[in-house]
């Protein structure tokens, strides 16, 4: 993926710079899937928690952009919302 911001240190073409935030950073390095070469660990990047999480974090859906406990609480949060009576919902 292509480095955002900064220029690799020089003589380290190879080398990704992440940033320390996710801001203006493009689509394509906000989804991929990220290997670190010295522990040889698959990461990625989940706008859910705003964190990078290992690899299996995603197991349920390997392309999305939130972790499976990501996904599974804002599925919670809509059943809960779903099924609050509408008064409770507007206060």
């Amino acid at each position: 993926p292509p480095s955002k911001g900064a220029d690799p240190p020089s003589g380290q073409d190879d080398l990704v710079v992440i940033p320390t935030q996710n801001k203006d950073v493009c689509k394509v390095c906000d989804t991929v899937t990220w290997r670190h070469d010295a522990t040889d660990v698959y990461f990625k990047w989940c706008k859910g928690c705003k964190r990078f999480h290992e690899i299996h974090a995603f197991a349920g859906k390997l392309k999305a952009s939130k972790c499976d406990d990501s996904r599974a609480r804002g599925r919670a949060g809509y059943m809960r919302r779903k099924d609050a009576p509408e008064s409770s919902a507007r206060s």
